[in-house]
């Protein structure tokens, strides 16, 4: 079977092509992108193009006590396995320059894992970002302490 174009609809399709192409790159690489839970971004990854999820400069992921009130043991091993394949994801994204991450959790009952727990995956990050926050606000258990080493800048404000 042979598929004639005319000119006018072969123009017609490179320039809506060309046209999607701009708008892409804009829409990709001006926004920031913000994720609440750590499947999100996983899922997110599967639905758009790889040269797309390349050219996103900005993330910030807000994790907020919804995420784990009725968390079962099974949903926790599942939750930081997810966590864990989220900053595998983020540290393949090439053009990725800003990162903010916000662990924001009443108290360490609903979030009991410790500070090196949560903060190990980021180490995957192996280039420097221009910005790298992670705020664990007071709710997490301390056991980690900020050395020049790390890829990120930890931030822990107060109640």
């Amino acid at each position: 079977m042979a598929i004639f174009l005319s000119g006018n609809i072969l123009h017609f399709l490179l320039t809506t092509l060309f046209r999607f192409r701009e708008v892409s790159n804009l829409l990709y690489t001006q926004n920031i992108f913000e994720f609440n839970h750590p499947m999100s971004l996983i899922l997110f990854k599967k639905t758009i193009q790889p040269s797309s999820m390349n050219s996103i400069k900005s993330i910030s992921i807000n994790l907020q006590k919804d995420l784990i009130d009725t968390l079962r043991p099974s949903q926790e091993y599942k939750l930081i396995r997810d966590w864990q394949d989220m900053w595998v994801t983020i540290s393949e994204m090439e053009g990725l320059e800003e990162i903010r991450v916000r662990l924001q959790f009443p108290s360490k009952t609903i979030f009991p894992w410790p500070e090196t727990t949560i903060l190990g995956p980021l180490w995957k990050l192996s280039k420097p970002m221009r910005v790298f926050e992670v705020d664990t606000r007071p709710s997490v258990h301390r056991d980690f302490e900020q050395t020049g080493e790390a890829p990120f800048k930890l931030l822990r404000n107060r109640v």
